[in-house]
């Protein structure tokens, strides 16, 4: 007798052949992410050394010869090159991925940045709903925020409390922490562990422009859930989704994109 499919298996197996079929188009935004920093260094580079850029766009130009398909000829160096990375690197990824899967090591730590800035963009927007008029936040976290409340509402000469501001701050804390819980944040576990995820991931050190394809597809919540559950062990899996839900629902409330630069 066969034993039914318990429904979180169901769900699993959902997901996984949902990951087969996107495989191709998570990782062409991944190698447009880091052909933009590349571009960006090799035209500095280029700038700082005007005999390079004639030997540049000598290469340039038998690039695009080398192209055996009119319409790649009319393409950019820099998308050519792309194109032709992208072929060899995705030959067969979708049909041969699975969760658990090895990942590139250069991939895996781009993917692993990308976990670190939802984190850090997360709690960048509680911060300054919270301390709207605050231009620098150093030393304040999610989780020191009572505390900080305190401080930014006490005179540091006089020792005397602006009451208006601190039950301002108070009741800007206590709605967005209650919005957030309705999508599984926790504070008892969820301030912390985006600070582990910033200082074990880093941030990205460089954004594509806003207005961007690669600003589009990264700011792009599938996309994003896909990364982290290429770049994330099981084990922070469930917390990284609840961040990720989070700031979604923080974006589409105040207007801004996801990333805000």
């Amino acid at each position: 007798m066969d034993l039914p499919i318990a429904p979180q298996t169901e769900v699993i197996k959902r997901e996984n052949d949902e990951l087969l079929v996107q495989n191709r188009e998570l990782r062409r935004m991944l190698l447009l992410l880091h052909e933009n920093v590349d571009l960006r260094t090799n035209l500095e580079k280029l700038h700082s050394n005007p005999e390079e850029i004639q030997r540049h766009m000598t290469d340039l130009k038998l690039d695009e010869e080398d192209e055996d398909s009119d319409a790649e000829k009319s393409r950019n160096s820099k998308n050519s090159r792309f194109d032709s990375a992208h072929r060899e690197e995705t030959e067969g990824a979708a049909e041969n991925y699975s969760p658990g899967r090895s990942t590139d090591s250069k991939q895996l730590h781009l993917m692993q940045h990308i976990i670190g800035e939802i984190a850090f963009q997360l709690d960048r927007r509680i911060l300054m709903h919270i301390f709207p008029d605050q231009t620098r936040l150093y030393g304040v976290s999610v989780a020191n925020i009572p505390q900080k409340i305190v401080e930014a509402s006490t005179d540091p000469a006089t020792g005397n409390v602006d009451e208006k501001k601190r039950t301002s701050m108070t009741q800007r804390y206590d709605e967005i922490m209650k919005t957030l819980k309705q999508y599984g944040y926790d504070m008892a576990i969820h301030p912390t562990f985006s600070e582990n995820m910033v200082n074990a991931y880093g941030i990205m050190k460089q954004h594509p422009p806003s207005d961007s394809t690669e600003m589009h597809s990264l700011c792009d919540p599938e996309n994003l859930k896909k990364i982290a559950y290429r770049a994330v062990p099981s084990t922070d899996l469930e917390n990284v989704l609840t961040l990720l839900k989070c700031l979604c629902k923080l974006s589409k409330r105040d207007g801004k994109p996801l990333f805000r630069l």
